[in-house]
């Protein structure tokens, strides 16, 4: 899978795994899931996933993430939802996602101007046990998709409690902050994150 060489990875998955009779592991089920989603072959990726469940293959975070990246990717409006769901099971499996997976969706909804989804995102974080509070990446792309879906208060609001957190922004932060400013007309707010920005 990591050499690409993808005709002899699913020979390998698909027909010689199950004619000599031998057990998948989850380590096999990642690769192969993996490799689907480099390809940017989702639904293989999701067929592989069916096939781990079916099996009882106890899954892991990674394999989560591999799969919600191939699913969110697919630029398939049914499959992103399939992803939403993925995660807010996640907790009933007993599997406690870590930051990086929800960045993952707040890095695609970013890209997409997804103001809805961003806040149920941001809901999940918040309910969740332990409680996953957003790092600078996270801030990063809320802040990004609020000022690009042309929410600029919501975005600076975002700032603001990043701020107050005593999270050192960086220059994507600055530039989600600045687009936020210039929507609202604030050239003196702007003036100060722009030195802000010099003295870091």
């Amino acid at each position: 899978a990591k050499e690409k060489n993808i005709a002899e990875a699913e020979k390998i998955f698909w027909d010689v795994i199950p004619k000599r009779n031998l057990s998948y592991t989850i380590a096999t089920t990642n690769s192969l899931m993996y490799m689907y989603a480099k390809l940017n072959r989702p639904d293989d990726a999701l067929r592989v996933y069916e096939v781990t469940k079916r099996l009882q293959i106890k899954c892991n975070a990674q394999t989560f993430g591999v799969l919600v990246k191939a699913l969110l990717t697919s630029q398939k409006k049914q499959l992103e939802e399939t992803a939403y769901e993925v995660l807010a099971s996640l907790p009933s499996m007993g599997i406690s996602p870590d930051v990086r997976i929800y960045n993952q969706f707040l890095a695609h909804y970013a890209k997409t101007h997804d103001y809805s989804n961003t806040k149920k995102i941001l809901a999940l974080m918040s309910k969740s046990k332990p409680r996953i509070k957003p790092d600078v990446i996270s801030y990063g792309h809320v802040i990004t998709c609020y000022a690009d879906a042309k929410k600029p208060k919501s975005a600076l609001e975002i700032y603001h409690q990043m701020k107050a957190r005593r999270i050192k922004p960086d220059g994507y932060i600055y530039m989600g902050v600045l687009k936020s400013l210039s929507a609202m007309r604030d050239g003196l707010s702007a003036v100060q994150v722009v030195t802000e920005m010099r003295e870091t």
